[in-house]
């Protein structure tokens, strides 16, 4: 079995995304997307225009333990219409995860002592990567991996991630001022923190659609 079917039995994976199947359907069966704009599918997932183009799903609360890991491409880093640090995924004030324009990858978790930790290794305009993120509250620990390799890592961290209200939006944030432009091909986010084997794993799935 792989390891999404294995955290989708167990329950851990709580929202996943796969829009190389050509819908907004979450397969885990919970958060459906509804697009705004004109984002279109195409065989390497659902393409973002920077300007107009996001979904919008339901109200994921992810406060103790996350995972996020995300096949996307970016093609461009700031943009007219997007602004600067585009969004890969957002909730308001609870977690984002997303490149700034220097070409690093952002993990945000709100409600923390340190609210982000930055990628050492830049992203590359029109290459597809899959980057992810974990934060373990009983540990302190926030990590970022590029292509399945741990990036980053920050630790001695308090708190656990803020929860509220707001939904969960894919490509923008809650603003309407961070679009992504380029490709998002998968999403996953899980309710628990993925070891960095389980990371490389997930990686390798989506990567090869072997799931």
């Amino acid at each position: 079995m792989s390891i999404i079917q294995q955290k989708l039995t167990d329950g851990s994976l709580k929202a996943w995304w796969e829009y190389r199947m050509g819908s907004y359907v979450d397969l885990t069966g919970t958060y459906n997307g509804t697009p705004t704009g004109t984002p279109y599918f195409n065989r390497d997932g659902l393409e973002f225009d920077g300007v107009n183009d996001s979904v919008t799903t339901g109200d994921l609360d992810l406060d103790t333990n996350m995972t996020v890991v995300a096949l996307v491409r970016p093609d461009a880093l700031a943009h007219a219409g997007g602004g600067t640090y585009p969004r890969v995924v957002d909730k308001l004030s609870c977690y984002s995860f997303y490149v700034e324009s220097s070409g690093k990858i952002a993990f945000v978790t709100n409600g923390v002592s340190d609210t982000a930790t930055l990628s050492v290794s830049l992203l590359e305009i029109g290459e597809p990567v899959v980057v992810g993120g974990t934060f373990d509250s009983a540990a302190g620990v926030r990590k970022i991996f590029v292509n399945g390799l741990l990036d980053a890592e920050e630790t001695g961290l308090t708190g656990t991630i803020n929860t509220n209200a707001n939904t969960v939006r894919i490509g923008d944030n809650q603003n309407n001022n961070r679009k992504w432009q380029g490709g998002i091909t998968s999403i996953a986010l899980f309710n628990s923190t993925l070891t960095e084997l389980e990371v490389a794993e997930v990686t390798s799935e989506l990567l090869n659609q072997n799931y």
